[in-house]
């Protein structure tokens, strides 16, 4: 995790307040904004807030530990918990401004980068897209769940430039500052297969000769 963000504040202290392609990006969107989408990217940046990211994770949380199923849910509650320190001690090292375009949203006192709603919302579906394949959920929940895994923090990211409360720049960092934290994550609490720890069992116990009938 420090390895993690030791680079991320590296990276965000050379970033100027905005650089040549944020600025042509930000503007852009800015001069294609309506109701329409206004609507439906409040919508998506609202699905990445901090209360409705908690919430979604801690439902999945109570659901599978009704079920009785607790196998790879280390790998959710981690892997949140590890993305709120990264992303707060990044953002208290790395002093960068907001896009200079009309802001959508309150700014947040936070820094531009990273952006806390793309992280959030990139560690949690892919936590839970990991889950869905760890417990075997029904096929069609995994499909979704994978789905969801890649549309979801697409859809935050690109809402939060639009509605010009991050660089483009800040959401890409995000997601792969996300992606960073959820391989170790996952590598560290994965649990291992059944199948595999027998294998293992039965590769290490000597073979026993038959019994010979005198």
């Amino acid at each position: 995790m420090l390895g993690i963000i030791g680079v991320a504040v590296l990276v965000g202290s050379q970033l100027p307040d905005s650089t040549r392609p944020d600025a042509q990006m930000s503007q852009w969107f800015a001069d294609r904004r309506t109701p329409t989408w206004n609507t439906v990217t409040a919508f998506f940046s609202g699905a990445a807030s901090t209360f409705v990211v908690i919430g979604i994770g801690l439902t999945v949380v109570i659901v599978e530990l009704v079920r009785r199923r607790r196998e790879g849910l280390l790998i959710l509650v981690v892997g949140m918990f590890g993305e709120v320190l990264i992303f707060l001690s990044i953002t208290a090292l790395v002093d960068r401004p907001r896009p200079t375009v009309p802001h959508l949203d309150p700014a947040p006192p936070t820094s531009s980068f990273p952006s806390g709603h793309t992280m959030a919302t990139f560690v949690l579906w892919t936590a839970i897209a990991v889950l869905a394949t760890v417990q075997a959920w029904p096929i069609v929940l995994r499909l979704l769940t994978r789905i969801l895994a890649v549309a979801m923090p697409v859809a935050v990211g690109l809402s939060r430039v639009y509605r010009g409360m991050h660089h483009p720049t800040d959401v890409t960092a995000s997601m792969l500052i996300g992606l960073a934290w959820v391989v170790i994550v996952i590598s560290l609490f994965t649990p291992r297969p059944s199948g595999q720890q027998s294998l293992h069992t039965s590769q290490d116990v000597p073979a026993v000769p038959p019994e010979v009938h005198r």
